[in-house]
C-alpha cells in the first residue's frame, strides 16, 4: 500500500482497498510522517506532523484548527517519540504521559491502536492535496466519512496553494493548476 501512495497509483490503490487492505490498521502515525517525507527536498530535515498542522493551519487561515497541533495529539506524539526526534528507534513499552491535571496514564506505545487515526482516509487526502496528487486525491476524498467537509477543505487548501504561489516567483503554471484542482473538488 505505501508503495501504491507514494508512486501514485490510485488504480493500485483502489485494488488493495477491494482486496482487504484495511486502511484503519495501515495509516499510522510513522507511516503518514513517512509519506510526508518521502521526496522531501531538505534530507536532512525530517518533517513532522506538528510542521504539516503548522502548514494547513497557515493555508486554511483562521477557520481551522489541524489535529496534529491540538495539545492532546501532541502530548502522545512526544509520548511516542520522546521531545526531540532522532534516528534511534522508539522505546517499547509503556510509558507515562501526562493528562489532565498532571495525573499520569500509561500509554502502550508498542499497541498499534495508539498510533492509527480515526479518519485515516481524512489524513491521506489532505497529504495528497498538500503534495499536489488530484487524483489520488479525489480517489481518496470519495472513501471514508463526511465527504463534503473534506471536500471543502481540499478546495480551501488548493485555492490558498494557488494564492501562495501567485505571490511567491514560482511558476505560474503550478498556480494555475492548483486553482483548476480546487475547481474539479466541488
Amino acid at each position: 500500500m505505501m508503495d501504491a501512495l507514494v508512486l501514485d497509483r490510485v488504480d493500485f490503490v483502489k485494488l488493495l482497498l477491494e482486496n482487504g487492505v484495511n486502511i484503519h490498521h495501515f495509516l499510522t502515525i510513522p507511516r503518514l510522517e513517512e509519506l510526508y517525507n518521502t521526496g522531501n527536498l531538505p534530507p536532512d530535515y525530517q518533517i513532522t506532523l506538528h510542521d504539516i498542522g503548522l502548514v494547513l493551519e497557515y493555508l486554511m487561515g483562521g477557520a481551522y484548527r489541524s489535529n496534529y497541533t491540538r495539545k492532546a495529539f501532541r502530548n502522545l506524539y512526544n509520548t511516542l517519540y520522546g521531545l526531540k526526534r532522532d534516528d534511534e528507534p522508539r522505546p517499547k513499552g509503556k510509558k507515562k504521559a501526562k493528562k489532565k491535571k498532571e495525573e499520569e496514564v500509561e500509554i502502550d506505545v508498542d499497541d498499534p491502536e495508539i498510533c492509527r487515526f480515526k479518519y485515516p482516509f481524512h489524513e491521506l487526502m489532505l497529504w495528497a492535496v498538500l503534495i499536489k496528487r488530484q487524483k489520488m486525491a479525489l480517489f481518496l476524498w470519495q472513501r471514508g466519512e463526511e465527504a463534503m467537509a473534506k471536500a471543502l477543505v481540499a478546495c480551501k487548501l488548493y485555492k490558498a496553494m494557488a494564492h501562495e504561489c501567485s505571490e511567491s516567483e514560482l511558476v505560474d503554471d503550478i498556480s494555475q493548476d492548483l486553482e483548476n484542482n480546487s475547481k474539479s473538488v466541488l
